[in-house]
């Protein structure tokens, strides 16, 4: 896309005939409305080709979780040495009876194993529960059937999945479900549990519409990329060199007499009223005072944004690495629906991409300016493109692999964090036989069903997000760090500035016509006028350092 949105030579003579200018090494939005329409239009497709991929790509295949709808009963010990059970339950005698058939498929849990397993809303490897209770505690007779083991049931919800691990406390914890070193449930104090071992299951669920969508996007960016290899001849100026090297070949009439001009000089309207005489700045300036206070404001406000969260530290091991949790799930106070759910999940992606365009930018900047400094130092050949006798290949854009590396790791890692922050969960609940649907249930004297419906929401892994902000804390800092350098004393702040570049390429009439082949260095060219103006450009031949008391035009 920086290819792309980077101008010809002759639409930037076209816009600093009307006094603009344009970005040179870098991919900037105040060239789209100079460059060609087609090579807009492409740019344009490739754009909104790829905002889909960053809101659907990560979900187009996701996991399916199979939770347990699970019943809790209270049973006495007489239970599990085949006591006969009353009608007064009759709703759920078979499910009761093939539990108490198969009491050796159920695994006995002290009370702390049971509070910790069944504490999460998600149960995924036990079903149906027993809570054992003490003989004393509770006991009724029945006139047939004698004392009745099966004292009580309470139905799964998810809503309320653990309140009845507390008697029906929203906020329970292991700590305060126990009361002077008991546990009771229903007024009972439970001795065991017998819970009902199940295998794990999830399945690998795709979207059909949404791989479409992805393969679509994937087919338009790749037939851009080919159509811009192949068709899209016109030499652009991508880097710095590419615009050196076109000034220096044939000047830039527009940007004469104004040969201290920086950007910022360039953006305050100092082009209005060339020719001028300044003398030389020989400030060193901040790295970061190379790209524009606005994309460092937009960079960090965009940073914040994706690091909303304030988690507990204290509980987050408790909740897992990217896992599904019904404490760590999504509400917004209306069902989802799944596409909703999934561009909830990815918008940080989309966020963070932005960010990465936007830090890419800020160091691109950074560098571009301090290639161009390097200039002032000493005799340099030109980084270009296509590179003639005497001039340097290109490689790489404007950002050198030591930045670039650290900066692709970076990104990856955080898009790698986001997605465990926060996720698509799509959860099926299956009662102790496998099957989903509804399940009866009886609790006092009120019968009805509990009909625990699928869940496809948002979960989020505070684990994961504190990890994020870490990282991009560290990115921010880094980033400050780096823009706090100081360019040495040079040539004026021109960064990516068409007009600045143009300006300091203006060698005196004595130099060879093919001298942007060769070692280039700027400074003092030795050129005085009648009136004692002199002159600072890029020249094949030796240069003087700026003189401080000098004026320069």
């Amino acid at each position: 896309m920086q290819r792309l949105c980077a101008p010809t030579r002759e639409e930037v003579d076209r816009a600093h005939a009307s006094k603009q200018w344009l970005d040179i090494g870098i991919l900037s939005l105040r060239n789209l409305t100079k460059i060609s329409r087609r090579r807009l239009a492409i740019w344009i497709v490739i754009m909104f080709s790829s905002i889909p991929l960053h809101l659907f790509y990560n979900s187009a295949v996701f996991a399916e979780l199979h939770a347990s709808s699970y019943m809790i009963r209270q049973v006495q010990e007489s239970f599990f040495h085949g006591a006969k059970l009353g009608y007064s339950y009759s709703y759920n005698y078979e499910e009761t009876k093939w539990l108490q058939n198969h009491i050796g498929q159920m695994n006995k849990l002290e009370n702390a194993d049971c509070i910790r397993t069944y504490l999460n809303p998600l149960v995924y490897d036990y079903s149906d529960v027993l809570l054992v209770i003490k003989d004393s505690t509770y006991t009724t007779e029945n006139k047939t059937y004698g004392y009745e083991p099966l004292l009580g049931t309470i139905p799964y919800s998810f809503a309320s999945a653990t309140n009845w691990i507390c008697n029906n406390s929203e906020d329970c914890t292991a700590d305060k479900s126990v009361s002077n070193g008991s546990w009771q449930v229903m007024r009972t104090e439970v001795k065991y549990c017998m819970a009902l071992k199940v295998p794990e299951e999830c399945a690998l669920k795709f979207s059909f519409v949404i791989l479409l969508t992805v393969i679509i996007c994937n087919f338009l960016k790749a037939a851009c990329m080919v159509y811009t290899v192949l068709r899209l001849s016109e030499p652009t100026l991508v880097t710095i060199g590419d615009a050196i090297n076109s000034f220096l070949q044939n000047s830039d009439k527009t940007a004469t007499g104004i040969c201290t001009a920086s950007r910022t000089s360039i953006k305050k309207g100092l082009w209005q009223s060339a020719p001028i005489r300044h003398e030389w700045d020989p400030s060193c300036h901040l790295w970061f005072r190379s790209s524009s206070a606005v994309r460092w404001i937009i960079t960090n406000i965009l940073t914040g944004l994706s690091n909303t969260n304030d988690p507990s530290v204290k509980h987050l091991p408790t909740f897992g690495f990217g896992d599904a949790n019904g404490q760590t799930l999504v509400s917004l106070g209306r069902e989802l629906s799944l596409i909703e759910n999934i561009l909830l999940a990815n918008a940080p992606q989309l966020i963070l991409s932005v960010l990465y365009v936007m830090y890419n930018s800020i160091y691109t900047c950074e560098l571009a300016q301090a290639e161009w400094t390097s200039f002032g130092k000493e005799a340099t050949k030109l980084r270009v493109t296509v590179p003639g006798k005497g001039q340097i290949s290109s490689y790489w854009l404007e950002l050198p692999y030591s930045y670039s590396l650290p900066l692709m790791v970076t990104a990856t890692v955080l898009h790698w964090l986001f997605s465990r922050s926060i996720f698509l969960v799509n959860i099926v609940f299956k009662d102790y036989r496998g099957k989903s649907g509804k399940r009866y249930q009886y609790s006092g004297e009120a019968s009805g069903e509990a009909n625990n419906a699928d869940i496809s929401q948002c979960g989020y892994s505070p684990l994961a997000i504190v990890l994020s902000a870490s990282l991009s804390t560290l990115f921010i800092i880094v980033g400050v760090a780096n823009g706090l350098r100081r360019y040495p004393a040079g040539p004026p702040l021109a960064a990516t500035c068409s007009a600045a570049l143009s300006a300091a390429c203006h060698p005196p009439p004595e130099e060879a016509p093919d001298l942007a082949f060769g070692p280039v260095q700027w400074g003092d060219v030795g050129t005085v006028t009648e009136d004692g103006i002199r002159h600072l450009s890029l020249s094949g031949l030796r240069v003087q350092p700026p003189d401080l008391h000098a004026l320069y035009s």
